[in-house]
Order: C-alpha cells, then sequence, then structure tokens
C-alpha cells in the first residue's frame, strides 16, 4: 500500500470484515477503502490511522479504534 506523507488529521477506521471464523480480516479506512489487515496496521504504525493495535497473549494481533461513549462504534467484537 502507498503511504501519503502525513497531514495531521488521521484516518478513521469506517467498518470491519470477518471470516467464517469471526476474525478481522479487512478494514475498511476513510481515503483508502478496503484493506488487509497487516496493511491497516502499518498505517497505524505510521500514525496515519487513529487506532490502537491490540496484541493478546496467544498472538493474534488486531486493531480497535480509540473508545468514546458510543460502545457500537468501538470494534469491540
Amino acid at each position: 500500500i502507498e503511504v501519503p506523507p502525513a497531514t495531521g488529521t488521521k484516518k478513521k477506521i469506517l467498518d470491519v470484515k470477518k471470516n467464517k471464523e469471526n476474525l478481522i480480516i479487512q478494514y475498511l479506512i476513510e481515503g483508502y477503502g478496503w484493506i488487509r489487515k497487516t496493511e491497516a496496521i502499518i498505517l497505524v504504525e505510521k500514525d496515519i490511522v487513529d487506532a490502537v493495535i491490540v496484541k493478546r497473549q496467544n498472538g493474534y494481533v488486531f486493531l480497535r479504534s480509540r473508545p468514546d461513549s458510543t460502545k457500537t462504534n468501538n470494534l469491540d467484537k
């Protein structure tokens, strides 16, 4: 994925796609469209997307939006 220069405004995660095992496999990123999880993680590491990288003890890595008062948009599930 081509990473543009930082503009000061971080992009948001708008939606997710899950596989049959209910694991997140793609993220809908504002301005990028649907991208694979590995690419989305790179964008978060480069401070382009506003999200948190979560690493579980079992090795599973995924992204979460930053929590706010609206629970339905926090990518909890």
